[in-house]
């Protein structure tokens, strides 16, 4: 192991042993292990050798895999900051986030569908279900819109614009779970 991995060990059960809220305790630990994965000897060896460390330190703790590990680095990746490790995003279950990981790239998306599981009362279930029923873009097309009284009416000869649609795409694992909404030239909707 690098000089170095006692010094990592020792940062990583600190966090740890604090009484924190779980995901924030699972965002410190990813950003501890972004940092020192930068070392120059880092190796995969070494997120391996931390699983084996901890599980020995913490028997009853959980979560403590190589895999879960790995998962922790990448939330802390996709939400730099530590605010979004707490407020209401902490209310929403890890496995919530771990889903929200997997089928989304875009923040805008996961802060979108975090939030509607947390008002909703979503389960895990549910989340991945309007995951692949693409829920955001269903939303953002129903939405009427907003009368304008400044703005002339329009003659009905005028065609609609074209239907909006959400640039960001939605990818998971198994494939694309992305549908594409285009407008055709009589202002309907389509899905290809």
């Amino acid at each position: 192991m690098p000089s170095w991995y006692p010094a990592f060990l020792e940062t990583i059960t600190a966090h740890l042993a604090t009484d924190r809220e779980p995901l924030l305790i699972h965002w410190s630990i990813g950003r501890e292990i972004l940092h020192w994965q930068q070392k120059p000897d880092w190796t995969s060896r070494c997120l391996v050798h931390l699983s084996t460390d901890l599980m020995a330190r913490f028997p009853a703790h959980k979560g403590l895999s190589v895999r879960n590990l790995s998962y922790m680095r990448a939330f802390a990746e996709a939400w730099p900051h530590e605010a979004y490790a707490r407020g209401p995003l902490a209310a929403l279950p890890w496995y919530h986030h771990l889903t929200l990981l997997q089928f989304l790239d875009s923040p805008t998306l996961r802060l979108w569908y975090a939030r509607e599981a947390l008002d909703h009362d979503w389960t895990r279930a549910d989340l991945k279900a309007n995951i692949a029923a693409n829920l955001y873009r269903q939303a953002h097309l129903r939405r009427p819109a907003k009368p304008n009284p400044t703005r002339p009416k329009r003659d009905s000869d005028t065609p609609e614009p074209a239907a909006p649609s959400c640039p960001e795409p939605i990818s998971g694992d198994s494939g694309v779970l992305e549908k594409r909404v285009v407008g055709n030239e009589d202002g309907e909707t389509e899905e290809e």
